[in-house]
């Protein structure tokens, strides 16, 4: 059964995207921003990794996540490749909802 697959890439060799290119293209992907893909196919995540693997010449500081949904229809996402970053790109950036006392203006 074909199912919708959603691929976001982050990889560190420039030589690397050559590779990732090709086989997005094999698998007719469609670009969903900047280092986005999507792509249909009947394969299961553990053959997708594999053959990433084999084709794409992962390097240990590249990061690959997939989203996809799951037998109950829930959307559900994991790294083939790489891992979560302790601290975000956009921490500190948010307003906290911290009660903090005015100061008296009159």
């Amino acid at each position: 059964m074909e199912k919708r697959y959603w691929l976001s890439y982050d990889i560190s060799n420039p030589d690397t995207y050559e590779y990732l290119y090709e086989w997005l293209d094999n698998h007719e992907a469609v670009e969903c921003g900047n280092n986005v893909a999507s792509f249909v196919c009947d394969k299961k995540i553990k053959t997708l990794k594999e053959d990433l693997a084999n084709n794409a010449k992962i390097s240990d500081n590249d990061r690959i996540y997939i989203v996809f949904k799951n037998q109950d229809g829930k959307l559900k996402g994991k790294f083939l490749f790489g891992k979560r970053k302790k601290t975000s790109h956009w921490h500190g950036y948010g307003l906290l909802n911290e009660d903090i006392e005015d100061e008296d203006t009159e």
